[in-house]
């Protein structure tokens, strides 16, 4: 992956939590975003009981037959299509129902209808989690949070924007923003100093949020968005 460069856009929607390991795929996704460029990326959504029976739906289709998996398709969707149809009947309106299968490559991700309905019923593994654990992995990775969809229905994806910033963060927590007047220190270290003094880190006191200043590594070195290793900042 960083073979392949920096992008000022990276894109992946509804793809990563089918790799099998999603958080490895994650870690992966966001090593191409450059600087200020921003992860696009959908992951499904924790909606309880509804995951619970679409992972078994989904499992039961791999095991089957390959001869035998458009019939098990038909029966799983057949419901929703009978609503459909049903209220395009009501509505008067039977021929955007039509469209909605002749035409659905033109508008809908590239495929056609059929095979956009197996891949919603055949697609495992997969992987589902809350919104706050995807936020968490990337804020850590030095990414801002610039917009969020929720998914509200059945396995529905949750949306995420994130944005790269210009960031490192040290062992001991700190996050540190470059600028053109050095290194900004954006949140004050996670670590109480028991915890501080344990990993190397020695502070006389404990650095404000605004505060800015010079990084004094004790070990490491700058090399990437992240720092192995404790710092102390240099109140200026």
């Amino acid at each position: 992956m960083k073979s392949l460069g920096k992008f000022d856009i990276v894109y992946s929607w509804g793809v990563l939590h089918h790799t099998g390991d999603m958080w490895r795929a994650l870690e992966y996704a966001q090593l191409p975003v450059a600087c200020g460029g921003k992860l696009f990326i959908a992951i499904y959504n924790n909606m309880g009981s509804p995951n619970v029976r679409w992972r078994f739906i989904k499992k039961v289709y791999n095991k089957l037959p390959a001869f035998v998996r458009p019939a098990y398709t038909l029966c799983i969707t057949a419901p929703g299509e009978a609503k459909s149809m049903l209220r395009a009947l009501l509505t008067l309106s039977f021929g955007n129902y039509i469209r909605a299968w002749t035409q659905y490559g033109q508008h809908n991700r590239g495929m056609s209808h059929w095979r956009d309905t197996v891949d919603w019923v055949g697609g495992y593994p997969l992987r589902i989690c809350e919104t706050g654990e995807i936020f968490d992995f990337y804020r850590a990775r030095g990414f801002s949070l610039a917009m969020l969809k929720c998914g509200c229905v059945g396995l529905g994806c949750n949306e995420f924007v994130f944005l790269r910033e210009n960031v490192v963060i040290c062992r001991s927590g700190c996050r540190h923003d470059r600028s053109s007047k050095g290194w900004f220190l954006r949140e004050p270290p996670l670590v109480g100093m028991r915890e501080a003094q344990s990993t190397g880190l020695h502070r006389r006191r404990r650095p404000r949020p605004g505060s800015t200043g010079r990084i004094v590594l004790l070990a490491g070195d700058l090399n990437g968005q992240r720092v192995s290793t404790g710092c102390q900042v240099l109140i200026e």
